[in-house]
């Protein structure tokens, strides 16, 4: 049962990006509404525990709750961009090395001790990124642009699991749900609001044209936050993590070489499998 359910949540983790490669496809602008769309959906899976069990409140989880969404809609609104502007497969890749963040800040606020696997795993990680952008023949369509919103997006990603590795430190365990619910009501209103002012005129083709990627992206992603939370009480995460990141890794260059047809040359394809090793490697 927990071998199935994580091939679940691996596609539902990869397909976020997948949904937003369709979305920029048909709709070439709107992606605050595309994301404002999709965090509402994600929304629905953490206030149906919430109204099962009960809403508990602490004030204090108002400021760890607005820089999570900070974090969570520069992750969002970065690697869609980031996508629209470069390649779907190499943008996954680097926006799934973000686990790098929450592991040096482990390092160095949290005591753990750098291991002798962890220590291979971010030699691995450079010299992944060095070969995935050392071909400019078949990467050389690479903007300015696509660097910023990539950067971004690491980022946003990264420190989207520090505040939650904060956050849960900090209240023992606690507030997990009222957490994250919080947390996408925040997205929400930044987002909409942040859609009134940019994207008023494109409302109505976003939803048109837009409305079932973004719902799907929303399920997925809610859906993969779900399945995570299970399968943590089915294997150690020692196991988990690194075969979701390693999965997910897989399945999005699938989908770039053989439904994209987006091409890599041989020194990009072995930084790929350098870049899956590393992952697996820091997670363990």
């Amino acid at each position: 049962m927990s071998t199935i359910l994580l091939i679940i949540c691996i596609f539902s983790l990869s397909f976020q990006n997948v949904f937003k490669k369709q979305y920029n496809n048909k709709v070439q602008h709107g992606v605050f509404c595309f994301n404002a769309i999709a965090s509402f959906f994600a929304l629905l899976f953490f206030l149906i525990p919430v109204w099962i069990k009960g809403f508990q409140f602490d004030s204090k989880l108002i400021g760890y709750s607005v820089a999570y969404a900070i974090s969570y809609i520069l992750a969002l609104v970065g690697i869609q961009l980031a996508i629209l502007w470069g390649g779907f497969g190499m943008s996954s890749l680097i926006f799934s090395f973000s686990t790098v963040i929450p592991t040096v800040y482990a390092l160095l606020f949290l005591n753990e001790k750098m291991t002798t696997v962890m220590g291979v795993g971010f030699v691995m990680l450079i010299i992944s990124l060095i070969l995935t952008n050392s071909d400019y023949s078949v990467s050389g369509k690479v903007s300015m642009k696509w660097v910023v919103t990539i950067i971004v997006a690491f980022f946003g990603n990264g420190m989207c699991s520090v505040i939650q590795n904060v956050q849960q430190v900090n209240f023992n365990g606690g507030y997990k749900n009222e957490y994250m619910v919080l947390s996408l009501i925040v997205v929400e209103v930044l987002l909409w609001g942040i859609v009134l002012v940019k994207e008023r005129p494109h409302i109505k083709e976003s939803f048109s044209k837009g409305v079932f990627p973004a719902a799907a992206c929303g399920i997925c992603n809610g859906a993969t936050n779900i399945l995570v939370m299970v399968l943590l009480g089915m294997m150690a995460s020692s196991i988990l993590f690194p075969a979701i990141s390693a999965g997910g890794i897989i399945l999005s260059f699938a989908f770039a070489i053989f439904v994209y047809k987006e091409k890599l040359a041989r020194k990009q394809s072995i930084g790929v499998v350098f870049g899956i090793i590393a992952i697996v490697l820091l997670n363990l």
